[in-house]
């Protein structure tokens, strides 16, 4: 069996490097497992402090394995910061202390080891021109979507007033008593008009702001306002699709709930893993007739219904639709970045097939199938954005002694 010389591990166990695909070097390297090559590209470009141009196009970063690692040079070191790479490792103190504590030892074989890498550190200090999704595969993207979904509802949970964290888990203990007391849920209309202001309305924004990095707020805002609209409808979806589980698992897979949050609320996850979900109908202010039409309230119910048949539970399905929402204007007038969004749909759509195509049941027909009714099922979810705008928003938020920003004018500061 040919093994390497360096580390007589068997070549077919080698770990790859994450950078060109090479084989890596049995250490950690500035953070990450590189190979040697890139290992040293990286250190020189540090220490002499380069700047590279990218001679790709904008919407597609350039491409590369072991074999045409320096063909561009951006991108290499572009991929070398994704990957967990740290400029402040280089010839620091603390790269002698890693080296002498013994991190950069060898480690088990571990296939994912990259990609766990790419999920617990996505570089701040990327140059402000790169398009961090440009440069990554489908797997990638998947890890880089999660990490920026939680890290942009970190940021509006950070923001809140602490008076507001406070009335938000005292909300949940009530929540928790009259379900338990088989009661109706009555949610204080207060309650629910902070929670849309400082919550919902920001969720859109704040996400595009952090994968639209080059974008001007006023195109940031231009997008959120129309998405909005559908992320809203999408979250009384998914609230309504994991109703059969408990508490807790409805409330992770509809609403933002970043760890920062279910810290605050140790004391009651215990009791919310074993309580019962709400159905909609169980809200007071969900109950029948809740619409000003008995068409509408009939078009939500519908739409609730195909976004519960096409997830069926599966939380990976439920998170790549979010992504898909959060990524798809249905204003078809919508500024330049509109284009690029379309381009990260795209990738969204092949992540989603992919992942559609393995699920007991499904082939390669009935995933597409499955895939144009998500698509289909987004203009929808637009629609019903207005329908609880004139019912539970307008009437709830829209006062003319009150400074409540509407769905439709969402303004975005920087993040």
């Amino acid at each position: 069996m040919e093994t390497d010389k360096r580390s007589d591990k068997p070549l077919e166990n080698m770990d790859k490097c994450g950078v060109c695909g090479d084989e890596a070097s049995c250490h950690r390297l500035y953070g990450a497992t590189v190979c040697s090559s890139c290992k040293v590209f990286f250190w020189r470009t540090v220490k002499s402090n380069t700047k590279f141009t990218c001679g790709g196009s904008y919407i597609q970063k350039c491409k590369f394995d072991k074999f045409s690692r320096n063909k561009c040079k951006k991108c290499r070191h572009d991929k070398c910061l994704i990957m967990g790479m740290r400029p402040e490792l280089v010839n620091s103190k603390e790269t002698t202390k890693q080296r002498k504590s013994g991190d950069y030892q060898k480690s088990p074989v571990d296939k994912n080891y990259c990609t766990e890498i790419l999920a617990k550190s996505i570089p701040t200090s990327l140059t402000q021109d790169t398009q961090v999704w440009t440069l990554l595969s489908n797997d990638e993207l998947k890890i880089y979507l999660d990490k920026t979904y939680e890290e942009s509802n970190e940021c509006i949970f950070e923001d809140l007033p602490k008076t507001f964290l406070k009335e938000l888990i005292e909300m949940d203990e009530s929540i928790v008593k009259q379900i338990q007391a088989k009661r109706k849920v009555v949610l204080p209309y207060s309650y629910v008009k902070m929670y849309v202001k400082n919550v919902l309305l920001k969720v859109v924004p704040t996400f595009l702001k952090m994968i639209l990095r080059n974008t001007p707020n006023e195109s940031i805002s231009y997008l959120a306002s129309d998405i909005t609209m559908s992320y809203i409808g999408l979250v009384s979806g998914l609230e309504n699709c994991f109703r059969h589980g408990t508490l807790y698992e409805q409330a992770i897979n509809s609403y933002p709930s970043p760890k920062s949050l279910l810290k605050m609320r140790y004391k009651l996850v215990s009791q919310m893993k074993v309580t019962p979900a709400i159905p909609l109908e169980s809200y007071e202010m969900q109950t029948s007739p809740w619409t000003e039409s008995v068409e509408d309230e009939q078009f939500v119910a519908e739409t609730h219904k195909q976004v519960e048949d096409l997830i069926k539970d599966d939380t990976t399905v439920s998170r790549l639709f979010t992504y898909l929402v959060l990524c798809s204007s249905t204003d078809k007038q919508s500024p330049n970045e509109g284009e690029e969004l379309i381009q990260i749909q795209k990738k969204i759509s092949s992540i989603l097939y992919n992942h559609m195509i393995k699920i007991p049941g499904y082939n390669e027909e009935t995933a597409r199938t499955r895939l144009s009714e998500f698509v289909n099922l987004v203009d929808r979810l637009h629609f019903c954005g207005p329908i609880y705008q004139s019912k539970l928003l307008i009437n709830l938020t829209i006062d003319s002694s009150d400074d409540v920003q509407d769905l439709s004018k969402i303004y975005v500061t920087d993040i």
